[in-house]
């Protein structure tokens, strides 16, 4: 590789030592080149010192946004343009929301502090959420008329009869609903333990698929007017510990009694409500679909625990399915399962208005309400208020009083669990999923960028390298990049940025070495009155 260097050296240091660079490497590469490079030499002799610089800076242009292009899943690589896409999404967060269509208007019923401190809320303070006043602030929301109603809290960690009993109210005040409700319940996973991971190492499998625990309403009576989900909401936290990402389904195994089990998929909270309002029924839903488990090791079926091979066909049919029919994107890249943070937790937020496509009607994109209204009466009496209708609107109801525990650290800053859902379940509606533009704008886009920072380098001095490039990308790109994030759609930065850190790092080294090798000049002391 010196002769590598040695030519970029040769580039940096003086464009007319491009082509002897390249001659004195003809020993080295042969002589095959050197027609095809005749032409070039000629042209590049005829050009002036600015263009023989722009073609040079330019020629650099290109190999380095080719190289990063390469590399662009290197660990530093990502770390940068998550911090580039961080800056961003900020900007976007305080800016007022554009584009209204297809979103749903999102509720939240909130058991905040006042909530969770208040005395009829299981004596105050409870250490878990108390079945029966959750039964009743539930009963309390599906009456509003509520389509889809999810709640955010783990039922299935216990499976006694308060968690039977509660699930039995909220059945039963639904049996005579004239309209069909879903209410969305969020189901814990089992981690593998360690014998289980130890096993896998031993016999050199993937580690252990996560199991199920068994809810009080598995197997529960159907009701006319309400439809039970299971749902997983399940969220990426990258090495930084930021939640960028989600997940949009995850395979996990049910235990039957023997070593076998059988294989089950949950969906996200918002692919299942994106899959409710598309008009597919829970029968025709794939992930609801059994998955037969046919691998064998030594002659024997393989524990579903281990039954890789066929979460990943299972994987490769649902991405298949949600991009035919809910048009989503699922890929390797984890571009597509951004979540876009549009609704802030804390803070002024003048929330926009759109159109509720169940009752044509304006309404704000998001409303929080205290569940605390909704429990029994008070000391002095007052009864319970009511919520005001919300047919149309997607319900949460969650917690955020500051034990919870369920906080996360994001882009725009520290959040509750339940407002992370919030954002997804905008996202999903607004954008689907977050995209890249075409294979040919980037490359339109990029060209244009080096294009005009090679004739910037070439046209002024070096010393205002780092000001002048970082001036095109703030003036250029960067109103750009917001103009598109608004839409869903993302412009990646990160490599112009680094490629402009990359050309300043040469040329700070070609200074250092010009530096070192210049001679050393010294004068004598002046005397005294001269």
């Amino acid at each position: 590789m010196k002769w590598l260097i040695e030519i970029v050296e040769a580039l940096m240091s003086r464009p007319g030592s491009l082509v002897d660079a390249w001659k004195r490497k003809e020993r080295l590469l042969g002589t095959w080149f050197k027609p095809w490079l005749a032409p070039f030499e000629r042209v590049f002799d005829h050009l002036s010192p600015v263009g023989q610089r722009f073609t040079i800076n330019l020629i650099i242009g290109i190999a380095i946004e080719i190289a990063l292009f390469a590399f662009h899943d290197a660990p530093k690589l990502q770390s940068l343009q998550n911090s580039i896409f961080d800056m961003i999404m900020t900007v976007y967060s305080d800016l007022p929301l554009r584009g209204t269509s297809g979103r749903v208007p999102i509720r939240l019923v909130d058991i905040d502090d006042a909530t969770y401190r208040d005395a009829r809320w299981g004596g105050g303070e409870p250490p878990i959420a108390p079945r029966h006043e959750l039964a009743n602030v539930i009963v309390a929301v599906l009456r509003t008329g509520a389509d889809e109603v999810v709640v955010d809290i783990v039922l299935d960690n216990r499976n006694g009869p308060e968690e039977r009993e509660l699930v039995r109210e909220v059945i039963d005040s639904r049996r005579d609903s004239p309209n069909l409700q879903h209410l969305l319940l969020v189901r814990s996973l089992r981690l593998p333990s360690r014998e289980q991971d130890a096993t896998a190492r031993a016999t050199n499998v993937e580690a252990s698929l996560s199991t199920v625990r068994r809810a009080a309403w598995d197997g529960a009576p159907a009701s006319p007017g309400l439809q039970i989900h299971d749902v997983v909401p399940n969220f990426v936290v990258t090495s930084d510990h930021v939640l960028r990402e989600w997940l949009l389904w995850q395979a996990a195994c049910i235990e039957d009694g023997d070593e076998s089990g059988h294989m089950v998929v949950f969906p996200s909270v918002q692919l299942e409500l994106a899959a409710i309002r598309a008009g597919f029924t829970r029968d025709e839903l794939p992930w609801n679909q059994p998955v037969p488990i046919q691998e064998e090791r030594n002659g024997r079926r393989v524990p579903c625990i281990w039954a890789h091979a066929t979460a990943r066909r299972k994987t490769d049919e649902l991405r298949q399915w949600v991009s035919t029919n809910l048009g989503l994107r699922v890929s390797e890249n984890a571009l597509a399962s951004r979540i876009m943070y549009s609704i802030p937790w804390l803070g002024e937020y003048a929330t926009p208005t759109i159109t509720n496509s169940h009752t044509a009607t304006p309404e704000p994109l998001f409303v929080s309400y205290s569940a605390q209204q909704l429990l029994g009466p008070d000391a002095l009496g007052a009864a319970p208020k009511e919520l005001p209708s919300m047919r149309g609107s997607v319900v949460l109801l969650g917690q955020t009083f500051a034990g919870s525990q369920d906080f996360h650290t994001t882009p725009v800053g520290n959040m509750p669990g339940v407002m992370v859902l919030a954002n997804s379940i905008d996202t999903i509606f607004a954008y689907r999923s977050v995209r890249e533009p075409t294979l040919l704008y980037r490359f339109a886009l990029a060209a244009l960028v080096i294009g005009l920072i090679a004739f910037m380098l070439a046209k002024w001095p070096r010393s205002r390298l780092v000001k002048w490039a970082f001036a095109v990308m703030l003036v250029f790109l960067l109103p750009i990049t917001i103009w598109l994030f608004r839409k869903g759609v993302w412009l990646d930065v990160a490599l112009p940025l680094i490629a402009i850190r990359i050309y300043v790092a040469i040329e700070a080294r070609r200074r250092a070495l010009a530096k070192a090798e210049a001679p050393v000049t010294s004068r004598s002391p002046r005397k005294r009155g001269e």
